[in-house]
């Protein structure tokens, strides 16, 4: 035996998906952005709903009563969030809100996109307020950890510490 291979999607991580970073379109702060992604998944079941709500409960960010919830099946969440009617969601739905994507967020969406990331796009009406959240269950720093383990414990299992490094 000279090599493991280990297929990474989810099986190496803890399954759970992390927000890997907030891209904000205009004035609008990092801190904002996700406050308001936060606050409309506040009533979503989503794993990713999850992943924004971990990140705006780390960093201290009070969510915003949203009204008027509807899920979209395959593509996002919509509701009414501090008076403003916004929507989050994946190209699909953006595609469909907004049929022309603003050129300014090719670039961003996709980098992410590019890096692995699971993007979503939050909008207001028929325009968009930010490019939003890479949430990302891929490879990542909880991916090495997990691998370093695995390894470590195969090594042992077979008795094989002298030929293999983590």
């Amino acid at each position: 035996l000279t090599t493991v291979v280990f297929d990474k999607t989810g099986t190496l991580t803890s399954g759970k998906p992390m927000l890997t970073e907030v891209v904000p379109l205009g004035a609008s702060t990092r801190e904002q952005v996700l406050q308001l992604a936060a606050s409309l998944e506040h009533g979503s079941e989503h794993p990713l709903a999850a992943a924004l709500l971990d990140a705006a409960a780390g960093q201290g960010l009070e969510l915003i009563a949203a009204t008027q919830f509807q899920a979209r099946v395959g593509e996002g969440v919509q509701a009414v969030v501090g008076g403003r009617s916004l929507w989050l969601g994946n190209r699909t739905l953006a595609g469909r809100l907004v049929p022309q994507l603003a050129e300014a967020i090719q670039g961003p969406l996709q980098r992410l996109e590019t890096a692995g990331n699971t993007v979503m796009l939050l909008g207001q009406g028929d325009d968009f307020v930010f490019v939003d959240i890479g949430a990302n269950i891929g490879a990542n720093k909880d991916s090495e950890d997990r691998i370093g383990d695995y390894v470590t414990g195969l090594t042992r299992l077979w008795g094989l510490a002298d030929y293999f490094t983590v």
